[in-house]
């Protein structure tokens, strides 16, 4: 029997934007709710501990983060196309992130004072594997929670509403005089606590195909070649993000990677709306490549993506430098080019973006991370040539020519997608969207 959860979809474009609008508000909201309960943890911490605080958070992160292993998108995607295996793959995400995760557990609980240099860090440390095993649990679930309209919902109300409980308890505790320790350990309880609302809705929606199996040793080795193309694609990423700073930080000087800063932080701002759209387009573009017929949505996305792209360019250019007046100050004047550029190469980098992800939905994602390869290359050797002659105007540029150069090779593979049916796996019957 098919999951209580579906029902009779609306049209796939509708449920792309219905999708996107969902993951849109819950990342505004989150994001506000988080600078609220840093502000709170800030001033009641004061500057030693609240850096502390922030250095623990941020290990769980890059955890949680390195234990994905490609499985975040993976099951969405398969989960979107109805894969009679989606839970077996959960299966195989929980006990990887388990047995990556629990080795590096017993060194932050065991031995903290080898990654910190003083004993109150030290001890924060000991509640990080706490936070980033309950996350990664919670995100093999949540995974396959976003494939579903309905689910997408749950899911992010949860985190919401997570969210919301930590930021209330904190500001609770600090004004009763808890410290560091204590604010972590709410952080460990919010998670947990997230993990268990995730399994209750998991059985409510289990199926067969759902249904956790321990996997075999050859399972296992299956999954981790079907993940891996994700797994690089998501470090390539991560790398291009932090590419910049770090050579700007060997090239030049602290003001030039500050000028760099800002103007990439309005250029953040400005993707956070797109960057809600890739994930809902996702399981609505996996779940139309399944059936063979993604090509009018894909088209219709491009064209959309486009338009707010070029919009985007255009607005943070002609405006860069009241932007930066306006929420900086003047004395970052020096950003006002580089804000320039990085609109410029918003258009490149977003309708990439965009084609990554219809490319990974389509079971094309080795192209995608292959093109991603070649214009990481290209900004690192322009960011080499440029920044000594140019500092952070030469660095936002030399990202952006990055992306043009490999935006024709993105496209052909997409429309090859799209000549044979839009999706490499072979066409099913056709059935309603999930949720």
């Amino acid at each position: 029997m098919e999951p209580s959860i579906r029902v009779r979809a609306p049209a796939p474009y509708s449920q792309l934007i219905g999708m996107s609008a969902a993951f849109a508000t819950s990342n505004v909201a989150r994001m506000a709710i988080s600078f609220a309960t840093s502000l709170v943890i800030g001033r009641a911490l004061g500057v030693d501990d609240f850096g502390r605080w922030t250095l623990c958070i941020a290990w769980a992160s890059l955890l949680t983060s390195v234990a994905d292993f490609g499985f975040g998108v993976l099951l969405t995607r398969d989960a979107a196309r109805n894969d009679p295996d989606t839970g077996r793959s959960v299966a195989v995400a929980l006990l990887l992130r388990a047995g990556c995760l629990l080795p590096v557990a017993l060194l932050f609980v065991l031995m903290p004072s080898l990654l910190a240099r003083d004993a109150a860090t030290a001890e924060g440390l000991r509640i990080v594997p706490a936070i980033a095993i309950a996350g990664a649990a919670y995100g093999c679930l949540a995974a396959v929670f976003r494939a579903w309209p309905r689910t997408l919902v749950a899911a992010l109300s949860i985190e919401t509403v997570g969210a919301l409980v930590q930021w209330a308890v904190s500001w609770w505790l600090v004004r009763s005089g808890y410290g560091l320790i204590g604010l972590l350990i709410v952080a460990a309880g919010v998670q947990a606590v997230q993990l268990l609302a995730a399994i209750v809705l998991w059985v409510r929606i289990a199926s067969p195909r759902l249904r956790l199996e321990w996997p075999s040793a050859a399972i296992i080795r299956c999954s981790l070649r079907e993940a891996w193309p994700f797994a690089a694609a998501g470090i390539v990423a991560n790398v291009q993000g932090r590419l910049a700073p770090v050579l700007l930080g060997f090239l030049a000087t602290p003001a030039a990677l500050a000028a760099f800063g800002v103007a990439s932080r309005i250029g953040g701002l400005v993707r956070m709306l797109p960057q809600s759209a890739f994930a809902g387009a996702l399981p609505v573009l996996s779940h139309e490549a399944r059936l063979g017929s993604s090509d009018a949505v894909r088209a219709r996305f491009d064209r959309t993506l486009l338009a707010f792209a070029v919009t985007a360019a255009s607005s943070v250019a002609l405006l860069a430098a009241p932007l930066v007046s306006w929420t900086y100050g003047n004395g970052f004047a020096a950003a006002v080019a580089p804000l320039v550029w990085t609109g410029i190469a918003l258009i490149p980098t977003l309708v990439n973006s965009g084609r990554k992800v219809y490319l990974f939905a389509s079971g094309l994602e080795r192209a995608a991370v292959k093109w991603g390869v070649v214009a990481l290359t290209l900004q690192a050797v322009l960011c080499a040539a440029l920044i000594p002659a140019y500092g952070p105007s030469g660095a936002a540029a030399a990202l952006g020519f990055g992306e043009a150069a490999v935006w024709w090779p993105l496209y052909k593979v997409a429309v090859k997608a799209g000549e044979l049916g839009g999706s490499p796996v072979g066409v099913v019957s056709d059935s309603p969207l999930p949720g």
